[in-house]
């Protein structure tokens, strides 16, 4: 490797390794939250901080601005990107701080003219997005600025590389190797994190619960291949089985999650059922080999998957949990009749007990009990969110108190219901109070 020049530090074999922290936009455009985090990266020895660059009217259209978006700045997506995008006077003021601490900075330019506004404070590189790899005209007028460039190749394909680096040329250009997935596949964390989901575990059988899932909800090979992680299936879910089993002890069941493998998005047919039922029973067996006590499929919308999963689980010989969401007291997420549902669930032999999780919070789901209860004669297990999901700031929050939570689930046992878990946006707290 050819040794290149970033400022005054030389990258390349027999060099030590070039350390930036991605600051990015995650300053939520507050100028001050952006010194906290500079000088935290120099505190920590890095070389450089990112930032990133956006002409607004440029990157994004009319129509995506316009959309509907609360947030701090304002109703509108637009409100949004302009809010969290720094002017001149901010990068003034953190080309000065920068300096203060004597630790480079440069961006992620997005556009041509994005590249020219960050020019004036002579960067020592520039780096190039993944998403920009395609982008002829944006790459060579990178070339112009004379700087070295960091190739970002985290959400691109080799071919999309090569072409990147035939239109730059070999000069001065560092190529930035990631492996990426945006985002991550939480099946996968069994592999490469089992401490945290062990941690997981931990919380809430310490919070009192009587049975934890296995971290395996999308771990079938039909959803872990837009990840590269079909090969990966059987190891994915044996792991978790072994992380699940460790902190559970002797006094806590362990439930093999199984999710869908057609999206909602999608539509069922006949002609699916073969590739799906293969994808369960490999999942399935591994889960059960590894040693669940019973096997929860959940969160399914369509009533034929959920019953064709339900006859290769009956298959392993387990106790098998049928869960379906619903939208409302009366209606499945897709729109069907609950009651239809749970009325062929519960005359389906492949069945032991029939479930509600997940699209709603607690007052909905014990409506919907109320509904299906005086049809069943198997147990019924509900399984609510901590309430709707909201957009906060960006960020996808469940609002129901751990207490609120806990009202509805003595409601629901007071109703005949046979078990009470939580499902999205639930924690600890919810199952401890």
């Amino acid at each position: 490797m050819a040794e290149i020049k970033i400022g005054d530090t030389l990258v390349g074999d027999n060099n030590p390794c070039y350390i930036t922290a991605e600051i990015g936009i995650n300053h939520n455009g507050d100028i001050e939250i952006a010194k906290q985090l500079i000088e935290l990266a120099e505190a920590a020895g890095c070389n450089a901080v990112k930032f990133q660059k956006r002409t607004v009217d440029v990157v994004y259209t009319p129509e995506e601005l316009a959309k509907p978006r609360e947030n701090p700045f304002g109703p509108t997506n637009g409100d949004l990107k302009r809010g969290l995008e720094f002017g001149l006077e901010e990068y003034r003021e953190i080309d000065r701080y920068c300096k203060e601490l004597d630790i480079a900075w440069f961006a992620s330019c997005w556009d041509e003219g994005a590249v020219d506004f960050i020019a004036q404070f002579n960067p020592p590189c520039y780096k190039v997005a993944s998403a920009s790899l395609t982008d002829d005209g944006l790459l060579r007028h990178h070339r112009t600025t004379g700087r070295p460039l960091i190739l970002s190749t985290g959400m691109s394909t080799l071919a999309e590389i090569d072409h990147a680096v035939e239109v730059l040329g070999k000069k001065d250009l560092i190529i930035l190797h990631a492996t990426s997935t945006y985002p991550s596949s939480y099946d996968e964390l069994n592999l490469t994190r089992p401490d945290l989901i062990r941690e997981i575990h931990r919380e809430y059988v310490q919070a009192g619960a009587d049975v934890i899932e296995t971290n395996t909800y999308g771990a079938n090979r039909i959803k872990l291949r837009g990840h590269g992680l079909a090969d990966k299936a059987k190891a994915i879910n044996a792991a978790a089985v072994g992380l699940a089993r460790k902190e559970a002890g002797d006094g806590v069941y362990v439930a093999g999650s199984v999710g869908p493998c057609l999206s909602s998005s999608q539509m069922w047919s006949d002609d699916k059922a073969d590739d799906l039922r293969e994808a369960f029973e490999e999942q399935i067996s591994a889960l059960a080999t590894a040693g669940v006590d019973l096997i929860q499929l959940e969160t399914f919308v369509f009533l034929q998957e959920l019953q064709l999963a339900a006859r290769v689980a009956r298959a392993s010989g387990l106790p098998v949990l049928a869960c379906f969401s619903v939208r409302s007291g009366e209606e499945t997420a897709l729109g069907a009749p609950a009651r239809a549902y749970a009325a062929a669930l519960n005359a389906d032999p492949n069945v032991d007990w029939v479930g509600l999780n997940c699209g709603v919070g607690p007052a909905q789901v014990y409506d919907a009990a109320e509904q299906i209860l005086p049809l069943l004669a198997k147990p019924l297990v509900c399984l609510p969110n901590a309430g709707m999901p909201r957009d906060v700031d960006g960020r996808t929050m469940y609002l129901s108190s751990p207490e609120y939570f806990t009202e509805y689930a003595k409601k629901l046992i007071e109703l005949g219901v046979r078990g009470v878990g939580g499902c999205c946006g639930t924690t600890p707290e919810h199952i401890r109070v």
